[in-house]
């Protein structure tokens, strides 16, 4: 295979409409369908084939022949359980990996064409086992993709603050907080990247939106605790260092560990409900 083949099945869209030789017009002809992929066939009498939405689709000829009317009860059966099991949600996975799972549920469905029933139940749970893996590692990855973006452009947006006289009606200050909050929070992603709570049953959108509300929570976080310095309730140790190395360390520390903003303001709210009733 030369370099403008290789090119070619990476970035042109495979026409899979039409037959790739004389034995795929052939079994199309027979079984009058246009397969996306070919589980499997035997002669003019069944196939199993993946179609046009990567669905699994089936046909016989025969009309069962050869099967008893249990066997052909039990087929029924098999297959009402894999048509299920293909519906498992997998709208984060790409193409290649929705075929690979209907793969490899298309293996039962052409054994019980072969009357071998057992070991369904195995294939499907192997079947989604593929999916939860593969939908957990896909969230991961948009939810950091987002999570890094909005990250990557608020540390540009700091410097720009910092060189541009165009943006100096910004306080340098509460923007180097805020930045540095969202910067604490990416942190704190990254951090706990592995105890995310995710099932990859979410929608594209819902996972951009979860990442974006962490660092917006992150930057209100690292916000409050400038605040609580400036009323001189915390880290009062650091007032005799440069103002805006101090809002930069505070706002990471808000954006990293968020969960310490409500207990503060909890802690506060309390210490002067005690000494309004003493």
């Amino acid at each position: 295979m030369n370099i403008i083949d290789c090119f070619k099945r990476k970035f042109c869209k495979e026409k899979w409409e039409e037959p790739y030789d004389e034995n795929q017009r052939q079994y199309r002809e027979t079984f009058g369908v246009v397969d996306k992929f070919l589980l499997n066939y035997v002669g003019d009498k069944f196939i199993v084939f993946i179609d046009r939405d990567n669905d699994i689709d089936w046909v016989e000829n025969t009309n069962f022949e050869g099967f008893s009317e249990e066997e052909r009860r039990q087929f029924y059966a098999v297959i009402a359980k894999l048509d299920r099991a293909q519906a498992y949600p997998c709208m984060l996975l790409n193409e290649k990996h929705v075929i690979a799972f209907k793969r490899i549920l298309g293996a039962s469905y052409v054994a019980a064409f072969q009357k071998s029933f057992d070991g369904v139940d195995e294939t499907i749970e192997e079947a989604k086992q593929y999916v939860r893996h593969r939908n957990l590692e896909k969230a991961r990855q948009i939810y950091l993709s987002w999570a890094g973006i909005i990250t990557l452009i608020a540390l540009l947006f700091l410097l720009l603050i910092h060189y541009l006289p165009d943006l100096s009606f910004l306080s340098k200050e509460v923007s180097s907080c805020v930045v540095w909050g969202i910067s604490g929070a990416y942190f704190s992603i990254w951090q706990r990247y592995e105890d995310l709570l995710m099932k990859g049953f979410s929608t594209r959108r819902l996972l951009a939106l979860e990442a974006i509300s962490r660092l917006f929570i992150g930057s209100i976080a690292a916000y409050v605790v400038y605040l609580a310095y400036q009323c001189q309730l915390i880290f009062t140790l650091l007032s005799n260092v440069d103002i805006l190395y101090t809002c930069s360390f505070l706002g990471f520390i808000g954006g990293l560990f968020e969960r310490f903003v409500p207990s503060l303001v909890e802690s506060f709210a309390n210490k002067n409900l005690t000494e309004s009733n003493s």
